[in-house]
């Protein structure tokens, strides 16, 4: 989500809490829909797990996260890119 929030600076594009930067990333074409859903599941699910809301099932916690690192890829193939457009400057 950081990273989310610095590609979303540097787009000048002020960033706030992590589920509008995600919001905001799809509006201006950072992400597609998809890319969305998985974040937000990504940080819903961080939350749970960080914040430890009615405790942690964590038979449910790897199956959830097991299903949600393919979707991620994505993501990652996108901040991938920009890392390096980053490097290139």
């Amino acid at each position: 989500m950081d990273l989310l929030a610095m590609i979303l600076k540097d787009s000048s594009v002020p960033p706030t809490d992590s589920y509008s930067n995600i919001e905001k990333a799809l509006n201006i074409g950072v992400i597609n829909v998809n890319q969305s859903m998985a974040l937000r599941e990504a940080n819903g699910l961080r939350n749970r797990l960080v914040h430890m809301y009615n405790g942690i099932d964590m038979a449910a916690f790897v199956q959830s996260a097991t299903k949600l690192l393919p979707r991620l890829e994505e993501s990652l193939e996108m901040i991938t890119g920009w890392l390096q457009a980053q490097s290139m400057k």
